[in-house]
């Protein structure tokens, strides 16, 4: 039984209430499945309805859609107790599928209960190594789907207390597994390596490095014999699975606390930064001069309380101007000194959490060196072999996503570190490309180099590093020979662009796509759309700062000391000559990987620069500027690809024109997007509706051609 709806857009990408819809309808198609069923079997038997013998079958199949599907455990049970299921092992591997968190060890342990396990471990058949096979999987997939679905969202909040209790479903699922099976024998090969594939692929999900070394050392030891009693052929997949741990070992830097790092700046390797000597230099020179200044006031109040000192009008003049002139020192220094500390905190959090990123990374690429070392181990090229290359970079890019957005918060930038290894690793393929390692004649190589650079270039992006984007790009060029891209990067790119507002570029990307004959996505034309209008908003409201960072202190001036003095100047300009310095940057400077981020054959930088902004200037020409050209941009691109422009894009244009009173382009929006098959959306119409008729009552029909 198949009565799953497949629908233009996946899964993944569809709304909370999308899904919840998609479920209803799914669930409604299953039951009335069922229930056609079941009138079928109820045969009249003495003017009576006999009781159904029913087949385990169709219903263990409704389970595993509504698993493959993502309904809730609780749906699953609740169609097992209505229908009155008898289960089988078939139903137990739907229900692992379909589990979560601690439903996972629930599930599991009711089965190592029943007398199903002993029936399989004591059976020969093919059809029990297949349902062990199949409960190992899906215990596994339920692994990873939980670690995907609470951590890979970039809005998901990573506590320590769930990523433990998710180790701890892992390691209980495992270790329940492996005791119920031991050494199992699987009847072909294939099974036995998925299997370890999927066990090292949810140990990784996890974060959990042991675990991931030892299953790999299973895989090696008990890998069945070839035929004759060779040596056995191992597989790719269960290694290529564990470099996963890479980005999923990073998961502890979320938690890293603004207390660990304080802790870690007391260490010597932090004290000793340039930046923080620095900036602690400073402090405590303004510190000196605040204390000086602080005695002076001290001495003058006791000079002039004292009983036994007589002065007379001039002299105490003379003293109270000295405590002023000492009460202004003390007001501005210590507002520096304020300052100073602030940012030698800063300094040093920032610091400490470079070093600590250091260390996680270079676990990360422990685990790494050591999972490359079995693979070579087992008779692979590891050097020469691209899907290792692209499987190393998919994990760099997946860092990307699931880190930086979520670090930059707080005061951790790994970009610096993760940038040289993507450009290590494209410097080792650009070599190997180079020399005539790889067939650049053969498609599927061809595939493998443009999937590998795709990585690359949104891992750059994600990392918010634009130049280093763009030297991806032309090295990516220059090896393939081909100035046209992937889909994927142009929409990285675009996204890049239109961040910086730079609609224009944006455009003579979209341009380009257009020469190549490729279809713009509908992600591509809206945030070419948004960043239009953001771009006219910010228009008149730019302003340039030298220090435009959230978490740093612009300098204090200082506003009311003698210009004249010359230690005063001195100190003055050098203060502002070190606030001015971004900390970020001088820490990133102390890390030295400006020459790790250099790519090899990239030395014709500026040509290369040239070029692309004469591309630029060519195919952004005639990019969208008012908002007029903006609706001309959706309808023009609607009639080259029917590239129908989403609702989250046109109702922002739609309120810009409304709010504008501009009614004739409101009209000529409206039927454009009337005209286009899907333009105006149901919920698109219903804000209309709404909007409208908070404008004095009007309705649609005002704005539409009467006939």
């Amino acid at each position: 039984m198949s009565v799953v709806e497949r629908e233009d857009r996946p899964l993944q990408l569809k709304t909370a209430r999308e899904f919840a819809l998609f479920h209803e309808r799914l669930i409604e198609g299953i039951e009335a499945q069922l229930d056609a069923y079941e009138r079928a079997l109820a045969l009249p038997d003495g003017g009576k309805q006999r009781k159904p013998e029913r087949a385990t079958g169709p219903y263990n199949e409704a389970l595993r859609v509504y698993a493959d599907n993502g309904v809730s455990f609780s749906r699953m049970l609740q169609l097992m107790v209505a229908r009155d299921l008898a289960v089988d092992v078939e139903t137990y591997e739907a229900l692992l599928l379909g589990a979560r968190w601690n439903e996972i060890p629930a599930t599991l342990s009711q089965l190592l209960d029943s007398k199903l396990v002993n029936e399989l471990t004591s059976s020969a058949a093919e059809d029990a190594s297949e349902h062990v096979h199949r409960l190992w999987v899906n215990a596994m997939k339920a692994v990873v789907h939980s670690s995907t679905e609470r951590f890979s969202s970039l809005s998901a909040s990573v506590y320590k207390r769930d990523v433990d209790q998710l180790r701890k479903v892992f390691l209980f699922v495992d270790k329940q597994l492996s005791g119920a099976f031991p050494k199992f024998s699987f009847a072909t090969t294939a099974q036995y390596d998925e299997v370890y594939t999927m066990r090292a692929k949810a140990a990784a999900s996890c974060g959990l490095i042991a675990p991931v070394k030892r299953i790999l050392d299973e895989y090696v030891e008990y890998a069945p014999s070839g035929a004759k009693g060779q040596k056995p052929v191992l597989s790719k997949k269960p290694f290529l699975a564990a470099l996963e741990i890479f980005p999923w070992s990073l998961v502890d830097l979320l938690m890293l606390s603004r207390e660990d790092a304080l802790a870690r700046a007391e260490d010597r390797d932090v004290a000793s930064s340039p930046r923080v000597v620095e900036m602690r230099s400073m402090y405590e020179r303004v510190m000196r001069k605040l204390t000086k200044a602080e005695k002076s006031i001290d001495e003058i109040k006791r000079t002039v309380n004292a009983v036994d000192v007589k002065l007379n009008e001039d002299e105490l003049r003379e003293l109270l101007k000295q405590q002023d002139m000492a009460n202004r020192i003390v007001e501005q220094e210590s507002r520096r000194a304020t300052t100073l500390e602030r940012r030698l905190d800063n300094a040093r959090i920032l610091k400490a959490n470079q070093v600590l990123i250091k260390e996680y990374l270079k676990r990360g690429d422990r685990t790494v060196d050591h999972v490359l070392s079995k693979l070579l181990d087992a008779g692979y090229d590891v050097e020469h072999d691209l899907d290792v290359s692209v499987k190393l970079m998919e994990q760099y890019m997946l860092s990307a996503r699931r880190l930086d957005k979520r670090l930059s918060q707080r005061q951790k930038h790994v970009s610096p570190h993760m940038m040289s290894r993507v450009f290590k690793e494209v410097n080792a393929v650009s070599r190997i490309t180079q020399s005539g390692g790889f067939d650049l004649d053969d498609s599927e190589t061809r595939e493998k180099l443009a999937k590998f650079f795709e990585h690359a270039v949104c891992a750059a992006v994600r990392f918010w590093r634009e130049e280093e984007t763009d030297a991806l790009v032309r090295q990516q060029q220059r090896l393939l020979g081909t100035e046209q891209l992937a889909q994927r990067e142009y929409d990285q790119l675009i996204f890049q662009r239109v961040t910086n507002l730079d609609v224009r570029g944006a455009h003579s990307l979209l341009q380009e796509m257009h020469n190549f004959g490729m279809k713009p996505s509908q992600e591509a034309i809206h945030r070419i759309a948004l960043g239009l209008l953001h771009q006219r908003n910010a228009s008149g409201d730019i302003s340039y700062m030298v220090n435009n960072e959230a978490d740093e202190e612009t300098p204090e001036e200082a506003g009311e000391e003698d210009s004249t003095a010359v230690s005063e100047a001195a100190l003055d300009s050098e203060l502002s000559a070190l606030l001015n310095i971004s900390d970020r940057d001088a820490i990133e400077k102390e890390l030295e990987l400006s020459g790790a981020l250099k790519l090899d054959g990239d030395d014709d930088k500026l040509s290369a620069e040239s070029a692309a902004v004469d591309r630029y200037l060519l195919l952004g020409s005639d990019a969208p500027v008012t908002i007029e050209d903006l609706i001309g941009f959706l309808q023009d691109w609607y009639n080259l690809y029917g590239v129908v422009p989403l609702g989250k894009t046109v109702v922002p244009v739609l309120a810009r024109l409304l709010d504008a009173n501009n009614f004739p382009e409101f009209r000529r929006l409206l039927q454009i997007l009337e005209s286009m098959e899907g333009g105006l959306t149901p919920a698109t119409q219903i804000w209309l509706e709404k909007r409208l008729d908070q404008l004095g009552g009007k309705t649609l029909d005002d704005f539409r051609l009467k006939n």
